[in-house]
């Protein structure tokens, strides 16, 4: 099967190629089979379409829409070209065209067609209504298919976290939730557990002021006996008055200085 298009899309069938029709802006989609019964005519006759008419019908002959369809095709899909003889009458379109030979790649092997001489094989004939048929197969084939488009390929963007914390309801009860008290499912109720005492500590500062704890301090009782009275205290010692001078030995100690020691004492010396 072969398939044009001019949407891209992202088959759903296995063993299916993607050629870029750059000149008819659109995309065809061959059946890998199909592409290799091509790669192998155009290895055998590469630009010699003229050949290939002969070994097909027996004598050389051209068409116009044949001759739009080789220029136009991309390798090695214009190999097929000539096979549009079998088709009886010209068609009217490039989509017409692949269309046709759509229809032919489920009856014929292209490849097997050209081993056989003209002369000893009947060729099979297609008429336009070739066209109902096709259309049909191809709108089977987009049905599956998905519209191609970039963000098939882009990488997801993940959204912020949110505040809320998130918890997973234990399947019984004493069972731990694997999710950390940051909000991040560890797999593990372990890591979980010391993922969040972690955190604690973290978060712990050394520098916080130190919590004191008053001391209860208990009621004084009061005592329902009498106080005793104060005990005063002792008066202090009075110095012992000094021994009074007798007036007489007092001349007398004065009439023993001598003369020198008054003299002395006049002077300053002493």
């Amino acid at each position: 099967m072969i398939v044009f298009s001019e949407d891209r899309y992202i088959t759903s069938e296995i063993n299916m190629i993607i050629l870029a029709d750059r000149s008819n802006e659109g995309y065809l989609y061959v059946d890998r089979g199909l592409f290799e019964q091509a790669v192998i005519l155009s290895d055998i006759y590469g630009d010699d379409f003229s050949k290939l008419t002969t070994d097909l019908l027996g004598h050389p002959a051209t068409r116009d829409d044949i001759s739009y369809f080789v220029a136009e095709a991309p390798k090695p899909i214009n190999i097929l070209g000539p096979f549009l003889f079998f088709v009886n009458d010209p068609l009217d379109s490039y989509e017409t065209m692949v269309g046709a030979l759509s229809v032919m790649s489920t009856v014929i092997n292209f490849r097997d067609v050209v081993k056989i001489q003209p002369n000893m094989r009947r060729n099979p004939s297609f008429s336009l209504s070739i066209r109902e048929e096709y259309e049909i197969s191809w709108e089977r084939f987009k049905s599956n298919a998905i519209p191609y488009s970039l963000d098939f390929f882009r990488p997801r963007e993940l959204s912020p976290m949110s505040g809320t914390r998130t918890t997973t309801e234990a399947y019984y009860e004493d069972m731990p939730s694997t999710i950390g008290e940051d909000g991040i499912d560890y797999g593990d109720p372990l890591l979980a557990s010391l993922n969040s005492s972690m955190d604690y500590y973290d978060d712990f500062d050394d520098d916080d002021e130190e919590v004191v704890v008053a001391k209860k301090e208990e009621p004084v009782k009061e005592s329902t006996a009498e106080a005793a009275p104060e005990a005063q205290p002792a008066p202090a010692a009075q110095p012992a008055p000094a021994p009074a001078l007798d007036p007489a030995a007092t001349m007398v100690a004065a009439d023993a200085l001598s003369s020198s020691g008054l003299d002395l004492l006049k002077g300053g010396i002493i």
